[in-house]
């Protein structure tokens, strides 16, 4: 589990996603532990069975980042960077949509004092509290789908409109504003793809590669018996995943791209071979990857039989038509 995958959700606005993530009941997850096994903890891994989730660390804080979080972003409560010792505050909720959570309450205990946030959201309208401590104050994102309906802001200064929140300046005190807020998900556009680079392809024995000019290339030595090169995989769905890439190679017949996924501790291989096409000409492939249970955790590329150069210029890891990473050399 990535320590930034609920933050990095929330800040390119999949809000609603990182809150089913966390509450979904499904495995793997912490609510399913909580249903399945009585969890008080976050464990080390979760597991399918109860004979096995007991064989693991059953309280391993490392993977307690969901609370930080839900303060940070469903509360609201967070630091500005530009003024230090807790004399600037960022209170921005998030509100996951349409109606999936309609309370939070939160505090957080900063060097001038307690700062608090307590938000409902009913029937389409966002009502919030909310305390900047003393010798503080605070940058105010007010969550709206129409600033003109805001109530409860005259104390404070606006400061900008940007899509989905009204911005206000704010002295220590208590504050408590209403505004209209849309029960329906909002249209984002999806997160960036994660950019790769050549340093993390592992080649096979015996194999050596080079950059240039845009270009990997990779050769083997006479003595080696595979050609293939290999890179860890992020999360992703096995469901309608593929990778697209460029590559020139004088050799002729079979390919294969190999994903390898974990599952309650084991390991499982699939192997996908396609045709080469126009030999020493630079060719688009678009290959799809099998469906997987568990978690992804390498990807490997290579030739079958022949033992020629292989050239790429860019690698592209896709999940639903959405590119997940990018390796560009």
């Amino acid at each position: 589990m990535s320590y930034e995958i609920y933050s990095m959700l929330a800040e390119y606005g999949f809000v609603d996603d990182a809150y089913e993530m966390l509450v979904n009941t499904d495995y793997p997850g912490p609510a399913q532990s909580i249903k399945d096994y009585d969890a008080t903890t976050f464990f080390e891994r979760y597991c399918k069975s109860r004979v096995e989730q007991m064989k693991v660390g059953q309280n391993f804080w490392a993977f307690g980042h969901p609370t930080g979080w839900m303060v940070k972003y469903l509360a609201g409560l967070g630091y500005d960077p530009d003024k230090p010792m807790g004399r600037g505050m960022i209170l921005a909720p998030k509100v996951p949509r349409p109606g999936k959570l309609n309370q939070v309450t939160a505090s957080l205990k900063t060097p001038t004092g307690l700062c608090k946030s307590d938000w409902t959201y009913v029937d389409g309208v966002f009502d919030w509290s909310f305390t900047i401590p003393a010798n503080s104050s605070a940058e105010v994102h007010i969550p709206t789908d129409d600033a003109a309906s805001i109530q409860g802001a005259a104390g404070m200064e606006k400061l900008r409109s940007e899509e989905g929140v009204a911005i206000y300046h704010a002295v220590a005190g208590t504050y408590t504003v209403q505004s209209r807020l849309r029960e329906q998900k909002p249209v984002v556009s999806a997160a960036p793809a994660i950019s790769g680079s050549s340093k993390e392809w592992r080649l096979s024995e015996g194999c050596a590669a080079s950059v240039a000019d845009g270009v990997m290339t990779v050769t083997r030595s006479p003595s080696s018996p595979t050609q293939m090169l290999t890179t860890r995989l992020p999360a992703f769905s096995g469901e309608d995943a593929k990778l697209v890439f460029r590559m020139k190679t004088p050799a002729s017949g079979k390919a294969m791209v190999r994903v390898v996924s974990r599952n309650e501790g084991s390991k499982s291989a699939q192997n996908v071979e396609f045709n080469l096409n126009a030999p020493g000409e630079w060719c688009t492939y678009s290959i799809p990857l099998p469906a997987f249970e568990g978690t992804p955790a390498s990807l490997w590329v290579g030739l079958v039989s022949a033992k020629e150069e292989l050239q790429f210029s860019e690698i592209r890891l896709e999940s639903n038509g959405v590119p997940l990473k990018m390796w560009n050399f």
